[in-house]
């Protein structure tokens, strides 16, 4: 299925399954605000996202279906295993062909298929960036500073793809006042500021969040 040229159209990865709605719109709207306006963002949590926060917060960025529902199951399963108490947060970048029924995303963000992975601004209800989505995202939800608090943003595919790009895009990490470590798995791409490639035999690349390891251009 082809969508219409426009933002974002660069980052297709030829999976007629984004193009389907999605099962499962988060139940929590969360007020996010930038330059461009305010908005509500659907989101999935593991807990009350209100109040002061002491601990570790996770945030999930889902993959191209848009299954913030899943990728939060799975954040949540690994935090039992590690024993972890952290707040889990899967913020859902909702597509145009999302709003097929209204009743579910009336009111939310939403983007082109494509192009919340690249920091597109949304189609509605007001233009913002999916970068300063974030933005605002994290200034909400950091915990206060304290002996081991932190804020990790993962993703996974797609969602790696964003969090690739949103680190390097991003300044909000020097002013919560606390730890950022952002995590990108399995995207099909990784974003370069220049030519340079880094070779077989070449140290590891280090970043302000620790080493993204060497990567071969495909």
């Amino acid at each position: 299925m082809a969508e219409a040229a426009g933002p974002g159209d660069a980052f297709a990865i030829g999976d007629d399954a984004q193009y389907r709605p999605v099962a499962t719109t988060g139940d929590l709207r969360v007020p996010v605000s930038g330059p461009e306006g305010t908005g509500l963002l659907a989101c999935h949590a593991s807990g009350p996202l209100g109040g002061p926060r002491r601990g570790p917060v996770v945030i999930v960025v889902h993959g191209a279906l848009r299954d913030s529902d899943r990728y939060l199951a799975g954040a949540r399963h690994a935090a039992r295993l590690a024993c972890s108490d952290a707040l889990i947060v899967a913020p859902q970048f909702l597509a145009d062909v999302d709003r097929a029924d209204e009743g579910r995303a009336d009111g939310v963000l939403y983007w082109r298929v494509e192009g919340w992975k690249g920091g597109y601004p949304a189609l509605g209800p007001a233009p913002l960036s999916s970068f300063g989505v974030m933005d605002s995202l994290l200034a909400r939800l950091a915990p206060e500073p304290g002996p081991d608090p932190a804020v990790v943003v993962f993703g996974n595919s797609a969602g790696g793809q964003f969090v690739n790009r949103y680190q390097m895009a991003t300044q909000v990490h020097d002013q919560l006042g606390v730890p950022v470590v952002y995590v990108a798995s399995n995207p099909s791409s990784y974003s370069y500021l220049d030519a340079s490639r880094p070779t077989d035999d070449a140290p590891r690349a280090k970043t302000r969040t620790g080493v993204l390891g060497q990567l071969s251009e495909r």
